[in-house]
């Protein structure tokens, strides 16, 4: 049976991305195959919570350094107090906005047509059937393969 690809990489992770570009990039003849938006949501999800994280950090140094300028004006007397409670303000909205944008922005190069462009064939669809032979079924589509490379991160 003669192969369309080389390499089907089933995904919607920035694994199976990088994955169908790095075989691109060594002659192979390759399909992405994954379902719409869904690396987008979770490029959003990693850019939201490394946001938090660096409020987070923020927050909490705001919190050391007040502890230091209280205890440097009462001269470090309660040297065992917690830190202050520091108040946030954070714009939720905006966060989520900016966590957004950095998904569709960050690696124009992982964006379905500069996928295209260098090469990879990329299927925006569920794929429904996988069998044996190597061949991979989407709602529009049937994809014979050499080898079939299953990148769907850690959430099902």
């Amino acid at each position: 049976m003669p192969a369309d690809y080389d390499l089907v990489v089933l995904g919607g992770t920035l694994e199976g991305r990088l994955a169908a570009i790095t075989a691109v990039s060594y002659g192979a003849r390759v399909a992405l195959v994954e379902p719409p938006g869904l690396f987008e949501q979770r490029q959003q999800k990693r850019y939201l919570l490394q946001a938090l994280q660096q409020l987070g950090e923020g927050h909490q140094r705001q919190g050391v350094v007040q502890w230091f300028q209280q205890g440097f004006q009462q001269g470090f007397q309660q040297s065992a107090t917690a830190l202050p409670r520091v108040e946030t303000n954070w714009d939720w909205q905006a966060i989520l906005e900016w966590s957004a944008i950095a998904s569709k922005t960050q690696n124009p190069s992982l964006s379905p047509a500069a996928m295209n462009v260098s090469g990879i064939d990329v299927v925006m669809e569920r794929p429904e059937r996988l069998s044996r032979q190597m061949v991979v079924t989407t709602a529009t589509r049937t994809l014979k393969a050499r080898g079939i490379l299953a990148a769907f991160g850690t959430v099902p």
